[in-house]
């Protein structure tokens, strides 16, 4: 809800724009007229132009510009181009060149009219005073002091050339922009060209300086080279002396001794698998002939060929004692004979078996020593190409710590002599391309351009202060505004008249001017006071204001005369016991009144009504100034006032002083069937006027609605006269007639 009424609509805007449009309009012609001024009175500045290449650098004639020279054509390198041109040291290089801190240019003599000199004494008034501001905020600075005046002069000169200078790249180029801007055009010229020479000059000399630093610390570090070289050779020669080495150290030495040590591990290998077996066959033979297996059973005895024929013969003897066994005894000597052969061929084979063993044991024990033999002789071979290697290692540092050493040293001997040629033939990758012209025309002042900037800034500049204004000022003006900022009905607007106030006595548009429009707008208050209730027309109310000053006792009384021409009987009560101003407003006396009807409740009411000029109008006047007029206004005889009076009366008319001022409007609003709020447009805040409402509703009172007085209907153009004609009362006279029909028809219109 709140956001609804903020909403404004085009028709605020244009009428925020006609109320001040002579601000508008002044602030405009102020800031065009300023523009012309300064315009028609600067001093024409031309603009002296010129443009540089900045190539990469150009063919190396010698090698030596690697080790000084920067890529040239990375963003960094031009960036850094740009602010040496710019910088405070070709600024100065330009500056003594061309003597420009002794030029009028940048010095010019003062003025000895009075508009140069009242410029001069302001300018000089306004560095002292940023002087001293600057001095209370920052601390004090050493940094100036002991200047020579050659110096001071020097440097203001320097700051104001960097004020005129300006350096652009020339979009996808390797091109540079040189400017600088200057009331004399053939200087202009001069010093872009200057500039530009000194730029190039001062490459060079870097340049050059490059090139003899890099001579100078060539020679430094030639001569601790050289040391190097003899202390490293003096060391590798040392060497090959104290382990007598003729020839160098070869790679296939290297080879030939890891050669040597595979073999001996494939070796040593061949005869532990060797060993291992001569010792399982021991061992298996062993074992067997000590456990009494028959010699048949065990395989390295099979394997002899001795007992494999003592076998067979054990076989052939076997198979004839079978034979014999058949035909004789065993005592037989046929037989015994074999058995002894038997015997004899069982004892050969046994000690055949032993042989065989201890054949077994001795095979064991030599493979076993070849195999130690072996281990022992590949320990001594890696040794022996550990000790190589150690003593090729070193001798390979040492010699390459001399070639490495002689190597630095020749190419720094190399360096320095390709140094020493660069050092006579300096080149540099900047060339001017277009050298700079005797400008004809001025760059400033524009006036085209500087007016038409004025009028946009000046109309824009009125524009912000104008709606500046409008959001400062907080006022009630329209009657939207009533029923944005308030919430409250809207009863009428009353016209400011002009020498009329509640001190004027008879002057009261409703009685002397009926036909006028303050008139006719005082009856459309009272058609819309007597309608704001819905069920019944309002016989009892009050009238009101937020604070002093807004009208509300000249509009009371016209709202009464109002109502009795209507043919009401009407009174007016005057319940301001503080400034009372109903009486003189209707020539009447205010000996007494409602302050003697309060303090006395035997008081004659009836005596101190007194009747007006106005017919069908009587007031009660406010009577002496009470002490309290608070206690008296909230007291049961008020009440009693009002109860006495309303049979009397068609309408009672109670004036009261303002609601946030003091108390006694909030006294009476709990009286009342209702309280007309009077609002001064253009002068009361919203936010006085809402707190007002605010202590009535709190107090339960009815708000009737709140009324605009003092309204300048010319001001605020067709919509108030649109309002307001269409209530104007026409005297009978066609010429009336014809312009409130042709006010009405222009602003609908509009």
């Amino acid at each position: 809800m709140e956001h609804d009424r903020e909403i404004m609509h085009l028709r605020d805007y244009l009428l925020v724009l006609r109320k001040r449009r002579w601000l508008i309009a002044s602030i405009f012609i102020v800031v065009v007229l300023l523009a012309g001024l300064f315009t028609v009175t600067m001093q024409p500045v031309y603009e002296g132009e010129t443009i540089l290449s900045i190539e990469p650098d150009e063919a190396n004639v010698v090698s030596i510009e690697e080790v000084f020279t920067v890529d040239a054509s990375n963003t960094e390198y031009y960036q850094t181009q740009y602010n040496i041109i710019s910088s405070r040291s070709i600024a100065r290089r330009v500056i003594k060149e061309l003597n420009l801190d002794e030029s009028e240019e940048f010095f010019p003599k003062p003025g000895s009219s009075l508009v140069a000199q009242t410029a001069r004494w302001l300018k000089e008034t306004i560095g002292e005073l940023k002087g001293a501001i600057m001095a209370m905020f920052k601390p004090p600075s050493s940094g100036g002091e002991g200047l020579s005046p050659e110096e001071a002069r020097m440097q203001q000169a320097v700051a104001i050339f960097a004020t005129r200078l300006s350096v652009e790249p020339v979009r996808n180029s390797r091109l540079v922009q040189i400017t600088f801007e200057a009331h004399d055009p053939a200087l202009a010229k001069q010093i872009t060209d200057t500039i530009a020479q000194e730029y190039i000059n001062h490459s060079m000399e870097m340049r050059l300086s490059t090139i003899q630093d890099a001579i100078a610390w060539l020679n430094k570090r030639i001569a601790k080279e050289r040391v190097k070289v003899e202390n490293a050779e003096s060391r590798f020669q040392a060497f090959k002396d104290q382990h007598s080495i003729i020839s160098d150290f070869s790679a296939n030495i290297e080879q030939v001794k890891a050669n040597q040590l595979a073999d001996l591990r494939a070796k040593i290998v061949d005869a532990e698998t060797e060993m291992i077996e001569a010792r399982t066959r021991y061992q298996q033979t062993k074992s067997l002939m000590d456990q009494g297996q028959p010699l048949d059973s065990i395989p390295a005895v099979l394997e002899n060929q001795l007992i494999l024929t003592i076998k067979q013969k054990e076989v052939e003897l076997r198979n004839r004692l079978s034979e014999l066994s058949r035909t004789y005894g065993p005592n037989h000597p046929q037989i015994r004979s074999v058995n002894a052969e038997l015997a004899t061929l069982e004892s050969r084979m046994r000690t055949e078996a032993t042989k065989i063993m201890e054949s077994l044991q001795n095979r064991y024990q030599l493979v076993k020593s070849r195999y130690d033999s072996l281990v022992a002789s590949l320990q001594e071979q890696e040794k022996q190409a550990l000790g190589l290697n150690k003593l090729a290692a070193e001798y390979n540092t040492l010699k390459s710590d001399a070639e490495g050493a002689r190597e630095i040293f020749n190419m720094l001997v190399q360096r320095f002599k390709e140094a020493s040629v660069s050092e006579d033939m300096p080149t540099v990758n900047i060339h001017v391309v277009d050298a700079a012209q005797v400008p004809t025309d001025p760059v400033r002042p524009k006036t085209f351009i500087y007016m038409a900037v004025a009028a946009i800034f000046g109309l824009g500049l009125g524009l912000g202060v104008a709606f500046l204004l409008e959001y400062l000022d907080n006022t009630l003006k329209t009657p939207s505004d009533v029923k944005r900022w308030l919430a409250a009905p809207f009863l009428g607007v009353i016209p400011f008249q002009r020498g009329v106030t509640s001190n004027s006595p008879g002057m009261l548009a409703s009685v002397i001017d009926p036909k006028s429009l303050a008139s006719e707008a005082y009856r459309s208050l009272r058609t819309n006071v007597l309608f704001s209730l819905a069920d019944q027309e309002p016989r009892v109310f009050q009238v009101t204001s937020a604070g002093p000053g807004e009208g509300k006792t000249l509009t009371a009384i016209n709202l009464a005369v109002t109502m009795a021409q209507n043919g009401s009987k009407t009174v007016i009560v005057d319940c301001d016991l503080r400034r009372p101003m109903v009486h003189k407003t209707l020539g009447v006396h205010r000996q007494r009144g409602v302050s003697n009807i309060l303090a006395n409740p035997k008081e004659d009411i009836e005596s101190m009504i007194l009747e007006t000029d106005v017919p069908n109008l009587y007031v009660v006047p406010a009577g002496p100034i009470p002490p309290n007029p608070s206690e008296l206004l909230g007291g049961k005889r008020m009440q009693e006032l009002l109860d006495h009076l309303n049979p009397m009366f068609d309408k009672i008319i109670v004036d009261t002083p303002p609601v946030t001022a003091v108390t006694d409007a909030s006294l009476i609003a709990g009286k009342v069937e209702g309280v007309v709020m009077v609002v001064r447009a253009f002068a009361t805040s919203r936010e006085v006027v809402r707190t007002g409402l605010d202590i009535l509703r709190k107090l339960n009172a009815k708000i009737l609605g709140v009324v605009l007085n003092g309204v300048k209907l010319e001001k605020e153009g067709y919509y108030y006269y649109q309002y307001y004609y269409y209530y104007y009362a026409s005297d009978g006279e066609g010429g009336r007639k014809r312009r409130r029909r042709k006010t009405q028809e222009g602003a609908a219109s509009a």
